[in-house]
């Protein structure tokens, strides 16, 4: 008892710290001596960064070779009497089919968010950057995390993305920005989770989006 509550002091501890932490916007290039205002976003497009799909596919990988060890335990059920190679099979049975609808799981998040956040930044960005020059968004999503809502209550938590803005000159293709944003909420307890919000994660997403919208307002120029 006592190392479970040393675990979560530790661990409300480093949320607390991570919260203070800076959030938003980091340039890579920023739109120095680039005049905003002129800007005529044309397109948006979203997609998940490589490091981020070599993550998914790691966990995808994990859980078909956790599938196969499970099929081979089917098969060759272990135990001296056929009632508990029964049972080794029925639970064998269940934890493959557990690891399945997790890969389905992480497959169908993967593309919620790519289409979450595109129309979250298109809904921020709609009917704004109206001008002469044709500009192209790349968002490039780097990580994307929720803390289940029965989490926050027990031990806290925090929901977070991160990604990589390019903003491009239609007629040219020249890089004309390129930021990393960070977006960061953490919370614990019942207040946390009336902090939190009915709808967190699309507070998350319109949060990213307006400080891209900030980028393209020539907030972040130098």
């Amino acid at each position: 008892m006592k190392q479970l509550i040393k675990f979560i002091s530790i661990f409300l501890a480093a949320v607390f710290f991570t919260a203070c932490t800076p959030k938003g916007v980091q340039p890579i290039q920023s739109l120095s001596g680039v005049d905003v205002a002129d800007f005529n976003l044309t397109n948006v497009n979203v997609g998940l960064s490589p490091e981020f799909i070599a993550r998914v596919e790691k966990q995808i990988t994990d859980e078909e070779e956790y599938i196969a060890s499970q099929k081979e335990l089917i098969e060759n059920p272990p135990g001296r009497t056929s009632l508990r190679r029964r049972d080794a099979t029925k639970v064998a049975q269940k934890r493959l089919e557990e690891s399945e609808n997790k890969i389905n799981s992480i497959r169908e998040e993967m593309v919620a968010i790519e289409t979450d956040v595109s129309t979250g930044i298109q809904k921020v960005l709609a009917d704004k950057f109206l001008g002469s020059r044709n500009v192209s968004l790349d968002v490039l999503i780097n990580s994307f995390a929720m803390t289940n809502g029965g989490a926050v209550i027990l031990v806290g938590g925090s929901d977070s993305m991160t990604g990589l803005i390019r903003i491009k000159d239609d007629q040219s293709n020249e890089l004309l920005g390129e930021y990393h944003i960070t977006d960061f909420d953490a919370n614990s307890g019942l207040i946390g989770m009336m902090a939190r919000g009915g709808n967190p994660r699309g507070s998350m997403i319109r949060q990213f989006s307006e400080k891209i919208s900030d980028v393209l307002a020539g907030k972040y120029s130098e």
